[in-house]
């Protein structure tokens, strides 16, 4: 699995974790950012390496209660 994919897994893993800890649906949080519900299942899977923009995480931030720092960390690369 290259690096790009594990950060993005972690982020996946997070974003679902803090979802449900504030009781949101996939369809609430993807109706907050703008995006559709399917976004949020590849998003919280990994699937979504390669496609959020800044409007996305700030939404996500947003509606999650984080920042977008803390977005930004989930999803770094460690280099050898």
């Amino acid at each position: 699995m290259s690096e790009l994919r594990k950060g993005m897994k972690n982020l996946g893993e997070y974003i679902k974790s803090r979802r449900k800890e504030l009781s949101l649906t996939q369809f609430q949080l993807a109706d907050f950012i703008g995006v559709n519900e399917s976004y949020i299942s590849r998003l919280e899977s990994g699937d979504r390496f390669h496609s959020i923009n800044i409007d996305t995480a700030f939404g996500l931030a947003t509606k999650l209660e984080i920042t977008v720092e803390h977005i930004a960390d989930l999803m770094e690369i460690k280099r050898a």
